[in-house]
């Protein structure tokens, strides 16, 4: 039975139908769902006994309430009239008051008595800096799962509100729980306090940054999944850490002048020559990065050169450039597929990424030959996208002659385009010889082998719609060609 909406809690109070059935019902509810609101405050002193009345329920073990009233409400008051509470889902967006915290905290013996909490969630505006150190101290050697939501909290500026060591010494202490989420998702309407940050040690937003994300890491030694999203594209700032048995998932916020030197006009994170960011980059498993790439691709080949240079232990790599339709180039290491030998391949991540994803993007021969050589040991290529997205003209032209090592293009031909139109795919080998295919779109649609008189038959007749994707490859290149419904 889950007791009692906002409405059903009023008239609760008022003794009607509701309110007694829960408290007939009391010894065998496990689960509730409680509502304090602000109405409630014009009832004075029965305000208490809204919340007594969970005293009763003797066998509750998970609570959810939704705080929007009582101004020195803590967690701690949750506890201490539930002291057989398992789980705590506490959402409000009043700040928790620091001091009632501190107050309650000075009883240890009291507090430690509830050891029965393994799950807590809450959502609150941020978290100050008593309740951090009790968070830090006491709970995370209770609980196997944390979830915190921080709604109008900076998360540079909640970290000069409560000091560096203390926020360390909580992530250090919220790594050692078994599964974790930490969230600061500042929402757009709050008013930030300051986009400046002052760090009490001299260190930058980033250093800041991953001096918690090796305290999250802890002793565990997990493996990191890092994305980076550009601020200016995604509003919202977003700083995420998430962990589990064998994996620290971490999100972070980029500033422009984070990657970009605005007075040089250059890219600056090969700058950061520092032991705490290059332990960072160094435990990075899969490096994500959201950005707000512009007209060209240079960005891409800055962050491939800066993850080659600085991040030696990267299996998978992703660039998704949201100013270009979400175009996305994913590089990574696929265990089941063979690792060549290459002269040229002189870093560990160099010789170890074997695989290469373009979704949307339509690479020019160029852009294709760097990723040759900065990756001269991908083997398996995969290419996805749409003429009308990505091309002003009905040709496009593919060329991975550059790959030394590929042995599989997996292409994906457009079928849900609208219309009357033809699609062909030409092979053309570097010995000479031409390969081509056709798109039937009868029902089901089809990719069948086609001849070349076909092929210059339609290609002549002015009056079709045609389609043409030129793959430039080696002969001995497996084509795959499959259908999209881009």
């Amino acid at each position: 039975m889950k007791p009692l909406g906002l409405y059903e809690e009023l008239k609760g109070l008022l003794q009607t139908k509701g309110f007694l059935i829960a408290y007939k019902y009391r010894a065998t509810i496990a689960s509730a769902e409680f509502k304090y609101c602000s109405i409630m405050m014009e009832l004075g002193s029965r305000l208490d006994k809204s919340l007594n009345f969970l005293g009763e329920l003797k066998n509750l073990t998970y609570l959810t309430l939704y705080n929007s009233c009582d101004f020195n409400l803590t967690t701690l008051d949750l506890q201490r009239l539930c002291p057989n509470l398992k789980g705590i889902n506490y959402v409000s967006h009043i700040l928790i008051p620091d001091k009632m915290i501190r107050e309650q905290l000075e009883d240890l013996s009291d507090t430690i008595t509830y050891t029965k909490l393994e799950y807590l969630k809450i959502t609150v505006p941020s978290i100050p800096l008593h309740y951090t150190r009790y968070l830090t101290n006491l709970l995370s050697k209770q609980v196997a799962n944390l979830e915190i939501v921080i709604s109008k909290a900076y998360i540079f500026d909640w970290i000069n509100e409560i000091g560096l060591t203390d926020a360390f010494e909580f992530a250090l202490a919220v790594g050692a729980i078994e599964d974790f989420s930490i969230n600061f998702a500042l929402d757009r309407n709050h008013d930030q306090q300051s986009r400046e940050y002052d760090s009490e040690n001299g260190l930058s937003r980033l250093e800041s940054f991953f001096v918690l994300v090796l305290a999250f890491r802890g002793h565990k030694n997990k493996w990191c999944s890092f994305t980076f999203r550009d601020a200016a594209a995604c509003p919202d700032e977003t700083f995420k850490f998430f962990g589990s048995e064998n994996i620290l998932d971490v999100q972070y916020s980029l500033e422009y002048e984070e990657f970009w030197d605005p007075d040089t006009d250059v890219f600056c994170m090969h700058s950061l020559n520092n032991t705490t960011l290059r332990s960072g980059f160094n435990m990075i498993n899969d490096f994500s990065v959201s950005i707000l790439g512009g007209l060209d691709r240079g960005l891409a080949f800055k962050f491939m050169e800066f993850v080659i240079a600085e991040c030696s232990n990267v299996s998978s790599f992703e660039y998704v450039d949201i100013h270009r339709s979400v175009e996305t180039i994913s590089i990574l290491e696929e265990y089941d597929l063979s690792k060549p030998d290459d002269d040229s391949a002189t870093s560990t991540i160099q010789k170890r990424m074997n695989s290469l994803s373009i979704e949307t993007a339509i690479l020019e021969d160029f852009e294709l030959d760097q990723i040759s050589q900065y990756f001269p040991c991908i083997v398996k290529i995969l290419c996805n996208h749409s003429f009308t997205d990505c091309v002003e003209s009905n040709e496009i032209e593919i060329d991975v002659t550059s790959f030394k090592h590929l042995k599989s293009l997996t292409y994906f031909v457009q079928s849900s385009q609208k219309g009357q139109y033809y699609a062909f795919v030409q092979c053309i080998h570097t010995n000479g010889d031409k390969v081509y295919h056709h798109l039937d779109k009868k029902t089901p649609a089809t990719i069948n082998p086609c001849t070349s008189k076909f092929f210059e038959d339609c290609l002549n007749n002015h009056k079709l719609d045609i389609y043409i994707t030129t793959i430039y490859c080696r002969s001995d290149v497996e084509i795959l060609l499959k259908l999209s419904q881009y």
